[in-house]
Order: C-alpha cells, then structure tokens, then sequence
C-alpha cells in the first residue's frame, strides 16, 4: 500500500508504504521523503518484561539517531511498576470499573433478551390459534354440511341456550331476594 500526502512546504511530500524489509519481520509502516531520499521504518522494540518501544529505523533494523539520541520512544513501561498501595488502589478502581461495564452490559441484554421473547412466544400462540382454525374450520363446515344443520338452527340453538341461562340467573335472584 502506498499513500502520498502532501505538506505545507510546497513541493514537499511523504509516502506512506507498509513494507517487510530487515527492519522488521512483519509489514510495518515506512514513511519516506523523495526529495531528500530520508525514510523511516515505526518497529516495535524492547520486551515486555523492560518495556515496549517504537523505534525509528533505517531499512537494516538500526535505530535512527537525531543529534546523538536513538530515536526509540517508550509506549508501555513496565519497569516503573511497583508494589505500592496508590498501585494497588489504581489497579482495583480499573477491574472494579470493567466488572461495573460488564454487569451493565449484561443487565441491558437481559431486557432486550425478555422484550424479543415476549415478542417470540407471543407470536408461537399466534400460529398455533392460526394452525387450530385452519384446521378446526373445514371441519366445522363439514360437519354442518353433513349433518343438515344451517345457519338458522344454530341461531335458534343459541337464542334457546341463553333464555335459559336468563331464566336460570332471574330464578337464582328471586330466591336469593326472598326473605328467610
């Protein structure tokens, strides 16, 4: 990959390039000045147990030197680490601080799990009531059909039914108005 990005001097431009050369066994960037033919490769340096680095080099893995300083700057210095209690309380605030954004996260997906399966078991109910009557209506026709029963027999069926459950109630009242 290679990007040109001019500057503010005219004239003046720096290639951008991610290459694999000596100065690194994996694809790093390379920025490289073609009017003067500088160039710089950003490797990672040091270890973990010391401290990582990002180094400046040329194209051989040398770090670069600009008025007698290595160009190497640290990013993560575990050799400043110690045992003392602001380390400690520092340290405690963070996993306290990740465990609080995980339990939040995991509250949040709790709700949202119960809304979509409200929603899902409510839609099941739908299509089971859907799959009953597609199954329950041609039934009811045939039977209808078969047994000569039209819709005017189910009407009086039902006027018949409920003047006798009104009956029923209208008696219950009267005797429950009776005095004992």
């Amino acid at each position: 990959m290679r990007l040109a990005k001019s500057t503010e001097a005219p004239d003046e431009t720096l290639v951008f390039t991610l290459v694999r050369n000596d100065a690194g066994d994996y694809p790093h960037l390379r920025i490289a000045r073609p009017k003067t033919g500088e160039h710089a490769n950003f490797v990672f340096g040091g270890s973990v147990a010391q401290g990582i680095t990002l180094r400046l080099t040329d194209d051989r893995g040398r770090t670069l030197q600009r008025n007698g300083q290595p160009l190497e700057f640290a990013l993560f210095d575990t050799r400043s680490s110690s045992h003392a209690p602001h380390n400690w309380l520092e340290t405690g605030i963070r996993i306290a601080a990740l465990a609080f954004l995980i339990w939040i996260g995991a509250v949040i997906v709790r709700g949202v799990a119960a809304a979509v399966g409200f929603v899902a078991f409510n839609l099941i109910v739908l299509g089971l009531l859907a799959a009953g009557l597609s199954v329950a209506i041609p039934v009811i026709r045939w039977f209808l059909e078969t047994s000569g029963i039209d819709r005017e027999t189910v009407r009086r069926f039902v006027e018949q039914t409920t003047e006798t459950i009104l009956a029923l109630l209208r008696e219950v009242a009267n005797w429950l108005a009776q005095p004992r």
